[in-house]
Order: C-alpha cells, then sequence, then structure tokens
C-alpha cells in the first residue's frame, strides 16, 4: 500500500487533472454515500454464477457476511451482492471495468437493490447492486490494514475508512458480528528467529497470465524461512486492476498457481492481475518479507479464475467467422434509449481505433456490417459495438464512472489452461442514459482541458478484446501540458491527453495474442489467422548502429509516426525531450542518426511530403511532429538519456529551424515524436552537415548613376547576412555594403543591391555570404564596365518591336541582355557569329523604361531605351 504522503500527493495533482481509469472515471465518496440504501462492511463467504432468464448473460450472487453497517437496516443476515459476469459450466463471460469479489474479500459495499429486480435463487429477495460497481467497494487489505478503491487508497481502516464513513452517513456504525476482529488478517511483523527472507528472485521481468510460456511467466524466489505451504502462506502481487501500490493480489501456497513451495523456495505462475511493483511473500504465521526489488511485469495476458481446476486459464483467440477472425457489428437500433452507432460521433474513433490493432498487429477484427441487435450475447457470432441502452435490464446499464465496457465469452474445459474466445461487446457511455456524465473528445484534434480522448478509451477496450489484461504503467508529471500520458492498458488513464498509438508493451502483447500459438487445445479449433499487411515504422527503435561517416548531402529520410510506438524501457525520459526540462508527452516516435562532418556546426532540415492519419488533423492547432537532438554515440540506456541540446517542432512541408553550435564528426541522435499523439508521415531532408549556401545567379548592371548587383540563392539554411565587396583590380575587395538574410528556404531568394558610389571604368562585384555560425562562403566574381564606350549604337529609341545594335567592327561573339530598371532580367540572347548588325525582338514586352547591354570581350555596354 501506498502511505498518507503518496495519497496527499494524489489529491493535490487532481486540481490540475484527473486521474481515471481507462475505463473508468472517478466517482464522488459524497456521491456514492448518498446514492447508497446500504453501506456495510463485509467478507465474501461464497458465490454462484447463473445464467439470465434469457440465456445470454452470467451474474454472480456473491454471500457476504456482514460485519459493520454503516448506513441502511443493520442485520446480521448474509447480503447477496451482484456482479456482471461468471463461470457457468464450461462457459466463462467477464466485464473489463467492472466490479469482480472473490471468496474470502473484505470490504466496504456501498449498494442499492439492483434496478432490474433480479432476485436470489435461493431466498428469492431483490440482489443488492454496488453503486459505481468498482468504486464501490472499498477493498481492504488486512494484512497491511489499509484499503483502497480505483481512485483512492486509505493508509488505515481504522483511522481512514472508518471516520470518512461515518461523518459522510451521519451516525456511527453498527457492529453487527461481534466475532469479526479487523486485526486478525494483520501481518505478524513481531521478531521472528526464522522470518522469511528474500535473497533474489528470477526473472526480473515476467509476462503475466501467460501460462503457455514458463520461462517468462513463471517466477522462481529463492530465500529462507518460507515455511511450508498452508495456513496464511501466500504471494501477493500488486494488482493492476487498481494501480501501483493498492491493495494486492493475492495466490495462496495451496493455488495450483504454485508449481512448489518449500522453506528455501518458491516457484509460482504469475497471474494476470499482477503489475509491476514489488511483492510479498506470506509464511504460514502471516509473517511478511517484501522483494528486494520491484518485480517487472511487460503485459499481461488476460486470464480467468476458473471455478475448477486449473484455477486460472489464458484466453486464446480463434476463427469465429471462417475468415480467420470475428465479426463486429454497429447496432443502429435507436429503441431503449440506444443509438445508431453508425452515425453517432463515437463511430470515427472506434474506426480509427481498430484500425491502429489492424494495421500494427494483423487484428482480424473485421466490420461485418449493421444490426438492429441490442442483445448483449456472447458466443451468438454477432460482435456488437454500441451505446449504451436498456435492452438488456436496467441492471445492464453502465454504472456511474464507467466510461465503457468490453464483455469477453469463452468456452473452457477442465484440464485445460486455455479458455477460446467466443466473441466480445463492447460498450460505450450514452449520455442520458448511462448512470453519472461525462466529457469526451471524439475527434482528430488534441484532447485539452476536462475531457477524455474517446479514441485513447476504445483503444483500451479493443485490448481486452484481443485478450490483453491491465499493466501498470502510469501517467508522469504533475499538471498539464506537461503529462507524459499512461500506456494503452495501464489501469487509469488522464483527462486532456492522448494515448493513441500502441506502446511496445500493449503492441508486443498483441502480437503474441493475434498470432497462433500452436497450443493443445481440448476441442479441436482453427487459431485466428492474422490480416496481411501489418506495418510497423522500421525505426521504431534507436538504431544499434551509430554511421562513422557523415551524413551525405540531401539524405532522405522517411518516417511513418501513423505505426510508431513508444518504449519506456528504451525511450528518453518524458523530461528529456524538451530543452528546458518540462515534462511532456512521448506518444509514437522514431528515431535517426545524424552526422556531422569536418566543418559541420549544423544541422539543416526540410520537411516534405507532410500528411497526417486522419488528414483533418494537419489542421489542428498544438498538432504535429517534435524533434529531439541528442549528442550520443551509442543508444543510451531506457530512462537515462542526456539533456538534449536542441528541440525543434513542425506542422507542414518546409524548412526546420536551424539546429546551430554543434561540434564537427559528431553524431547527433535525433527523435521524432508526434505532439498529441499525431500520427503524422513525412520526409526529412538533411540539407547538409552544414551545406554551403547556392549561388544560382549573380549579375552586376550599370545604371545612370549606380550599379545594381543582384544574385539568387538556393537552399538557404541558418544564413545570417550577406556583404556586397567590390573591386577595382579584381585581386583587392572591400566591403560596399551589407543586406541581411531573408530567412531560411529549401527554394530560390532574389536579393539585389544599388551600389551608388562612382567609379569610371570596370568594377568587379562578388557577394560574401555569413552564417549564424560564423562559417561564409563567396560567390564567383562579376564585372562592370562604367567607362563610355563609343562605337556600339542602340536605335531606335523610342523603340516599339525591335532594338537595333550596330557595332563599330564585326564582334564575333556575344550577348545581348536587357533589363527592367530595377535590374531585373526580362530578355536575353546568345550570338556566337561574326556580325555588325543585330536586332532584338522585343515582343512581349510591357510597355517602358529599360536598359540594354551587350557583353563581348571587350566588355558591357549599356543604353538606356524607352519601349512602347
Amino acid at each position: 500500500m501506498k502511505n498518507t504522503t503518496a495519497a496527499l500527493l494524489l489529491t493535490s495533482l487532481c486540481l490540475s487533472f484527473s486521474v481515471r481509469s481507462q475505463g473508468l472515471y472517478k466517482v464522488a465518496f459524497s456521491e456514492k454515500s448518498s446514492a447508497s440504501s446500504l453501506i456495510f462492511e463485509g467478507t465474501v463467504v461464497a458465490a454462484t454464477s447463473y445464467w439470465n432468464e434469457q440465456h445470454t448473460m452470467i451474474y454472480t450472487s456473491n454471500l457476504v457476511k456482514p460485519s459493520r453497517v454503516f448506513k441502511g437496516q443493520a442485520s446480521r443476515e448474509p447480503v447477496e451482492v451482484i456482479t456482471m459476469g461468471g463461470q457457468v459450466d464450461n462457459f466463462v463471460i467477464s466485464a473489463s471495468e467492472l466490479l469482480v469479489l472473490e471468496q474470502g474479500t473484505t470490504g466496504v459495499f456501498f449498494c442499492h437493490p439492483n434496478v432490474s429486480g433480479i432476485r436470489s435463487r435461493t431466498t428469492g429477495r431483490v440482489l443488492m447492486d454496488v453503486y459505481a460497481s468498482s468504486q464501490g467497494f472499498i477493498r481492504y487489505d488486512l494484512a497491511s490494514q489499509q484499503a483502497s478503491t480505483p481512485f483512492d487508497q486509505y493508509s488505515s481502516i481504522e483511522s481512514a475508512v472508518y471516520p470518512q464513513l461515518e461523518k459522510s452517513t451521519g451516525r456511527k456504525a453498527v457492529i453487527v458480528d461481534p466475532s469479526f476482529n479487523l486485526k486478525s488478517g494483520q501481518a505478524n511483523t513481531a521478531s521472528k528467529i526464522m522470518a522469511p527472507a528474500i535473497t533474489s528472485f528470477s526473472p526480473a521481468t515476467v509476462i503475466a497470465g501467460k501460462f503457455s510460456d514458463p520461462a517468462s511467466n513463471t517466477l522462481t524466489i529463492s530465500g529462507s524461512g518460507f515455511g511450508a505451504a498452508g495456513g496464511s502462506a501466500r504471494v501477493a502481487f500488486d494488482d493492476s486492476n487498481d494501480g501501483a501500490g493498492g491493495t494486492p493480489y493475492t495466490v495462496s501456497s495451496t493455488n495450483d498457481m504454485v508449481v512448489s513451495w518449500t522453506d528455501g523456495q518458491i516457484v509460482i505462475k504469475v497471474p494476470g492481475r499482477a503489475g509491476t511493483g514489488s511483492f510479498t511473500v506470506y509464511d504460514a504465521a502471516n509473517t511478511p518479507v517484501v522483494s528486494p526489488s520491484p518485480l517487472n511485469v511487460s503485459y499481461a495476458i488476460l486470464n480467468n479464475v476458473n471455478t475448477n481446476s486449473p484455477s486460472n486459464q489464458m484466453y486464446s483467440l480463434f476463427d469465429d467467422n471462417g475468415l480467420g477472425g470475428y465479426s463486429y457489428y454497429y447496432s443502429t437500433s435507436t429503441a431503449n434509449s440506444g443509438a445508431d452507432f453508425s452515425t453517432a460521433a463515437q463511430e470515427a474513433p472506434f474506426r480509427r481505433a481498430i484500425t491502429t490493432w489492424q494495421q500494427t498487429t494483423g487484428l482480424n477484427f473485421t466490420y461485418g456490417g449493421l444490426s438492429t441487435s441490442q442483445t448483449i450475447n456472447l458466443g451468438d457470432g454477432v460482435n456488437l459495438v454500441m451505446m449504451d441502452n436498456t435492452a438488456n435490464g436496467p441492471s445492464f446499464v453502465l454504472p456511474a464512472g464507467v466510461l465503457a465496457v468490453c464483455y469477453s465469452g469463452g468456452y473452457l474445459c477442465n484440464g485445460s489452461a486455455w479458455i477460446v474466445r467466443a466473441g466480445f461487446e463492447i460498450i460505450i457511455r450514452n449520455q442520458g442514459v448511462s448512470t453519472g456524465s461525462a466529457s469526451f473528445n471524439n475527434g482528430p484534434c488534441a484532447t485539452t482541458g476536462s475531457a477524455i480522448d474517446m479514441e485513447s478509451v476504445i483503444l483500451h477496450e479493443l485490448g481486452h478484446a484481443l485478450n490483453l489484461g491491465h499493466i501498470i504503467d502510469s501517467y508522469k508529471g504533475s499538471s498539464l501540458p506537461n503529462i507524459d500520458p499512461q500506456k494503452v492498458m495501464n489501469f487509469a488513464i488522464v483527462n486532456g491527453v492522448d494515448r493513441r498509438s500502441p506502446d511496445w508493451s500493449a503492441l508486443t502483447g498483441a502480437l503474441y495474442n493475434v498470432n497462433p500459438r500452436n497450443l493443445a487445445y481440448c476441442f479441436t479449433i482453427d487459431e485466428m489467422t492474422p490480416l496481411p499487411g501489418v506495418t510497423l515504422e522500421p525505426k521504431d527503435e534507436c538504431p544499434l548502429v551509430f554511421p562513422s561517416a557523415a551524413t551525405a548531402p540531401n539524405t532522405a529520410v522517411s518516417f511513418d509516426l501513423d505505426h510508431a510506438t513508444s518504449n519506456l524501457q528504451a525511450d528518453p525520459q518524458y523530461t528529456r525531450v524538451l530543452t528546458g526540462g518540462q515534462g511532456t508527452a512521448i506518444t509514437n516516435n522514431a528515431w535517426y542518426v545524424i552526422r556531422t562532418n569536418g566543418t559541420g556546426t549544423s544541422i539543416n532540415l526540410t520537411i516534405s511530403n507532410y500528411t497526417t492519419n486522419p488528414a483533418d488533423q494537419a489542421a489542428c492547432s498544438g498538432d504535429g511532429v517534435e524533434l529531439s537532438f541528442y549528442q550520443v554515440n551509442s543508444c543510451p540506456a531506457g530512462q537515462a538519456f542526456p539533456a538534449p541540446v536542441a528541440y525543434r517542432s513542425f506542422s507542414a512541408n518546409g524548412p526546420v529551424t536551424a539546429v546551430t553550435g554543434l561540434s564537427p564528426n559528431t553524431n547527433y541522435l535525433v527523435m521524432a515524436d508526434g505532439l498529441s499523439n499525431t500520427r503524422a508521415l513525412f520526409t526529412m531532408t538533411v540539407i547538409g552537415n552544414p551545406l554551403p549556401l547556392r549561388f544560382i545567379d549573380i549579375s552586376a548592371v550599370k545604371k545612370s548613376n549606380s550599379v545594381l548587383v543582384s544574385w539568387i540563392t538556393a537552399s538557404e539554411y541558418n544564413n545570417d547576412y550577406f556583404e556586397i565587396e567590390s573591386s577595382t583590380d579584381g585581386l583587392s575587395f572591400y566591403k560596399t555594403g551589407t543586406m541581411a538574410s531573408a530567412g531560411d528556404n529549401a527554394g530560390e531568394q532574389a536579393y539585389s543591391f544599388d551600389d551608388r558610389s562612382p567609379f569610371s571604368g570596370i568594377k568587379y562585384y562578388r557577394i560574401r555570404q555569413v552564417d549564424k555560425d560564423a562559417h561564409y562562403t563567396y560567390s564567383k566574381v562579376v564585372s562592370v564596365n562604367s567607362a563610355p564606350q563609343p562605337g556600339i549604337i542602340f536605335y531606335p529609341n523610342p523603340v516599339t518591336d525591335r532594338l537595333a545594335i550596330r557595332f563599330p567592327k564585326a564582334s564575333a561573339s556575344f550577348i545581348v541582355s536587357v533589363y527592367s530598371v530595377n535590374g531585373n532580367l526580362v530578355r536575353r540572347e546568345s550570338v556566337n557569329s561574326a556580325t555588325m548588325q543585330y536586332s532584338i525582338d522585343l515582343h512581349g514586352i510591357s510597355a517602358g523604361v529599360y536598359i540594354a547591354e551587350v557583353k563581348d570581350n571587350n566588355g558591357i555596354r549599356q543604353s538606356r531605351f524607352i519601349k512602347r
């Protein structure tokens, strides 16, 4: 259990955002108290599951022995509490996010009579329902004397739970079973000569519930003083259904999950509800010892707790529709307060979420069409996706606090550890029908404020449908927007954030579940055949090999963040993405290494082919791609990255602001990640390491009282300014003027400078381009002759269609150019035959004043004329 400090921290975090289960939202204690007609403390002593009258759904009647009553009639009579799901014969139904009770569990129940009027098969009394489902049960950990619900943790039952209940109900608790001793289950912490001790455990990382692979699932705990099996001997794991530090999930030493139990070694299968965290071993005398380090659970396979043997079984997917998988159908019925899902706002995020699973794992869930059915009937081949409604009875309406539910059905047989999934139904909260209310974001843009992202919720529920269980890998950060969201199958979700791409845990678990396992089932089935065309970003993980040669100029790298994941075990800390150290989300990233050359001190990038999926996400404010640059020579260990040397972002085609101040001959690891989980595809071109700016053209044209120097650049990045230099001898150049850069530009950029310093004769010009890091390059040298050049005649002036040029003697070759008075080239012709007379066609040139120029071996001669 977490201590009081941690619980208070959670309370303070709620000032800026709310922590929610992936399928739940928090229900206030006061609401649970006021909505319940009976609030009592009790212990589950028995449970029996039944089919409903239509034989479509299984519910369980849990017999609870009360010990204290905080509200309602005080009675020692056992209370029968209904929960959805259970096992009858060889068919099992489970419901994600809803309350599950185990025999021997003790806690506080917030109850009211079930609204469907379902009665006890033994007493005929109306079964009690738990308000807000799993949130309406405060689960005790008697060993630590602490308690928890999915969103609240209590440091002490006596000093935290009891006072809050009595304050809420306005009365003292009535003790109805004096024999119940709250302290009877308390851990024995008194000194003991042979107290249990854990020296090691192996492996350090397991896959919970993956009974088909003992190497990755079976845990060996070595130590001393464990004693013999029996009594209170057990192993308690952190329960992934209520997050880190909640009431643990225990496996008794006599459970068939325990392979062996001796004084010095315990060999145990790790159940599907075990999450990352420390585990505790108790000996028969209830003496505890905590593991020396946390057990890491990489992912979990959905399990069922069987009433027969084996006690825990693992779900498997098979060919249900004859097409290699399962067909799902949209319920279109508006009866019973339902809604047509095919036209509902929730259909778009559902379609995006299931497409994600299909494309990244090959999940063979295919659209079967429309259905008017609203009946929850696992195993009928019609796997419904529908908005909440009352068709299955008021008790099946989503309780307060529940966002969505995935019902799972399966066939099992004794002696087999595998359950064959019979089908699934996904029910989504329907405002005005479901109890309580919640605000959702159904669109593709980033989720903000108090809204919950519907696509993230559905991605999680579909994870259950493909047999993934919960894990413990929660959000990081304390306030929006500096939050790294929870992983897909984590118990809790945070409002105002998006998790629409599978993380490594969800992806790896899903790939295992989707692909055939070739296990020995107790009856003949064909396992699921994955859909073809699985697509994953090939640069999804940090590259194993870094380059030793500089990245070649104009290297183009394609990124597919639509099919990228994140990986806690390999990614940087969420505070090592931005250069300022603020936290941010890491959701769908890919990697590339750029190496600078011997003189390169900057990296210049341009983006092309930028698109998003869906396409309209490209127009969303705040969405886009972020780039973090790390100066490393190999991939750092996950969660141990240095601070990035630079950070950039973009949301469209064009140049990226240059990364400057870098070192030559150095590797820079680049992480590209989707802002707010933007699913972007783009090409990143490395323009240089750095590449010099390219001069496309430079010219100098004599005007009446000045010389117009013009130049055109291309691929302009990291450029600071230009210096215009001139010379009278072509050897010694002096600065004539300065012009600032127009900014980074992947295309062409034109500049001009008017030199008004007089000079008679030939004058030479060149451009000195200076980078922001002080590196510079020169253009070629051009010249202009400002001295009079008699002998060449330009006529007529004004001119209508052709301008004639007469030379004093034949010229072997020359170039005739026409410029506007602003120095822009209008027309140019090259002549390579000796002639004394030539004319240039001016058709198509607008009326105005122009400059004619002749350039040959004798220099440059110019004349101003008027075009009519």
